[in-house]
């Protein structure tokens, strides 16, 4: 009896023990400190695929380093506007920016190619060329243009106009109407070309402006229109999908090259991850959005030919292969 009480103390002892070292060092591992931390910064809510999709992958890239590395994400315009952080983390006083592509071609003109008017069949179209060798060729060719890496081409989507004016169901319905855009020649192009009024406006402004009545509307996804709250000062959503938009992470490739080969890596395995996970969610915000800005009282229509659309900006086709290369356009095309 006594030998089986001793054993027992043994036993328990030894479990208590043991119990004690494992949370000690789950403890441990769970306040470890990163050795190396990066910041990334957006302009929408975090309730947007933009910030959601970043979340996931500032979650794999911890993971994926054990803790060694950890990106810490700043929604809402909290570090500029998005030309003024892709201006910063060109010039290495921030590591990390998430926007709209149109706000990159600048830097690299190149990268227009994925705005011109409809040149993608759908999505599966978009994403292969994103994916494939053509994407590819663009992510070296912005990395020695601009000193920047294209990490993620996360789904900004099918960007359509809204409006205070008029439903728009035939390409004479854009007469007349001022359409605020980004100050991308592209768009700026197309939305002429279509016979509306063009009108370059700083993204942070575009709500006021509309307000206002400086401009009649402007164009972004349904989304956006939902989650920045646009619906109060519009009334039209027409389904033009006039462009189908990437947004890009990019990184300082100086900082990037600053770190150890395993936490590159680890950051890009995360960013595939993350993208993945990212277009799921846009195509269902996309999807979702339109019966809940009806709900809040804005006409959502479809536009049910697209062809008369598409050949009104063919100019804008012709305009940039000159500028950018027509074996680019001819790529993009080809792409099945």
């Amino acid at each position: 009896m006594k030998k089986d009480i001793w054993l027992l103390t043994v036993i328990v002892f030894f479990v208590t023990v043991s119990l004690t070292f494992t949370s000690y060092c789950i403890g441990a591992d769970a306040t470890k400190k990163p050795k190396y931390t990066l910041r990334l910064g957006h302009c929408v809510s975090d309730r947007h695929a933009y910030h959601l999709g970043s979340v996931r992958l500032a979650e794999l890239v911890k993971e994926y380093t054990g803790g060694e590395a950890e990106i810490k994400i700043y929604p809402n315009f909290q570090l500029g506007t998005e030309q003024v952080q892709n201006k910063n983390v060109q010039m290495g006083t921030q590591d990390m920016s998430l926007g709209a592509i149109n706000n990159l071609a600048p830097w690299y003109a190149p990268l227009n190619i994925f705005m011109q008017p409809y040149i993608f069949r759908d999505r599966e179209h978009a994403f292969k060329v994103a994916d494939g060798s053509v994407g590819q060729s663009l992510r070296e060719g912005f990395i020695k243009a601009t000193g920047m890496r294209l990490v993620t081409f996360f789904e900004y989507g099918w960007r359509c106009i809204a409006n205070n004016k008029r439903p728009i169901n035939k390409v004479d319905d854009f007469k007349g109407i001022l359409v605020r855009v980004p100050k991308n020649a592209v768009m700026i192009d197309t939305y002429n070309a279509l016979g509306a009024q063009a009108t370059p406006i700083a993204w942070g402004e575009t709500f006021n402006a509309l307000q206002q009545g400086v401009v009649d509307g402007f164009e972004g996804t349904p989304p956006i229109v939902l989650d920045l709250k646009f619906y109060e000062v519009i009334k039209y959503l027409s389904l033009s999908n006039t462009f189908y938009g990437f947004s890009n992470i990019v990184i300082n490739e100086k900082t990037f090259q600053k770190l150890p080969q395993s936490v590159q890596d680890a950051i890009l395995r995360a960013a595939k991850e993350a993208e993945n996970y990212q277009r799921e969610l846009s195509i269902k915000q996309h999807n979702d959005a339109g019966s809940e800005l009806n709900k809040k009282g804005v006409i959502v229509n479809n536009i049910d030919d697209l062809n008369p659309f598409r050949q009104k900006v063919q100019k804008v086709w012709t305009k940039y292969e000159s500028q950018i290369g027509k074996e680019l356009f001819d790529a993009v095309v080809a792409v099945k």
